[in-house]
């Protein structure tokens, strides 16, 4: 089923929805734009949001100050990597990710925070948007 080789020039928008969600991390309003108005999104610790307007005051909790672990994201940036795509249709492209944040200081993800990532993106008109995401914590990432 992975016709992505055939395909990525065609789905390249689609593939490139992780890294847009890194870049425009910690910015709520940019990173909620990226997924669909219907979307579903899984935080690592299992938080369910659903739909863009709760992706976005997640966003905007995190970025507000410290999170509910005492974490601030000042100065923190977020980095993934594509590490498997599968096409479904030309509108339908599943994606799996490897990535966290990083903090001030740090070269690399911890690897505490390092997560593995799902993604189901679909093409509304000609754009691109993310319907699903799912982030699940690596406990033993060697």
């Amino acid at each position: 089923m992975n016709k992505y080789n055939a395909q990525d020039r065609h789905n390249r928008n689609a593939i490139d929805l992780p890294k847009a969600v890194a870049q425009a991390f910690p910015d709520s309003e940019a990173v909620s734009q990226l997924f669909a108005e219907d979307s579903s999104f899984v935080v690592a610790e299992g938080t369910v949001l659903s739909g863009r307007a709760a992706i976005r005051k997640y966003f905007d909790d995190l970025t507000a100050g410290a999170d509910k672990w005492g974490t601030s994201l000042k100065g923190v940036h977020s980095v993934v990597d594509v590490e498997w795509k599968a096409v479904l249709s030309e509108s339908s492209v599943i994606l799996r990710t490897r990535g966290g944040l990083i903090f001030p200081g740090e070269e690399d993800v911890a690897p505490g925070r390092l997560g593995v990532q799902t993604w189901t993106v679909h093409r509304e008109g000609d754009q691109w948007l993310i319907a699903s995401y799912q982030n699940t914590r690596v406990l033993d990432p060697s």
